[in-house]
């Protein structure tokens, strides 16, 4: 089965409601193009959006990236895209809290990954951050 991470979306989603957090997912390409049917399978051009959700609470509000792998130790930055890494570098700067939720398939397990980490090893030129090493969620 191909890993699209959508049933991922999902569990973090049903999670997050589960222990009393509000969420609301930004639309995506996968979002517009299925509801803007088109002729001849022409697919919309939509602007990237720098997160999959917002996470809330009274209080406080989290931009959220959710992503799967299939990697045993670590999570490749080469997963997120350019306007994810612009969000969570520029949330890092500002101090403003940003998030991936990263579910490991191979070790069945979701780890966390703050923005202001993930920036401060870009600045170091990683490529990747080992599991050992990030937040785990039990």
């Amino acid at each position: 089965m191909r890993n699209d991470g959508v049933q991922y979306q999902k569990s973090f989603e049903a999670m997050c409601k589960a222990q009393g957090f509000h969420v609301f997912r930004l639309r995506d390409s996968k979002d517009v193009n299925g509801l803007n049917k088109t002729k001849g399978g022409r697919r919309l051009a939509m602007f990237p959006c720098p997160a999959d959700f917002l996470v809330a609470q009274p209080g406080s509000m989290v931009l959220t990236e959710v992503k799967s792998t299939q990697n045993k130790t670590s999570f490749p930055y080469a997963n997120i895209e350019p306007a994810q890494r612009s969000a969570a570098c520029i949330c890092a700067v500002i101090g403003a809290p940003y998030n991936f939720w990263i579910y490991s398939i191979a070790l069945e397990k979701w780890f966390i990954l703050p923005a202001a980490e993930f920036a401060t090893d870009i600045k170091a030129g990683k490529k990747s951050r080992k599991f050992e090493e990030l937040i785990s969620v039990h």
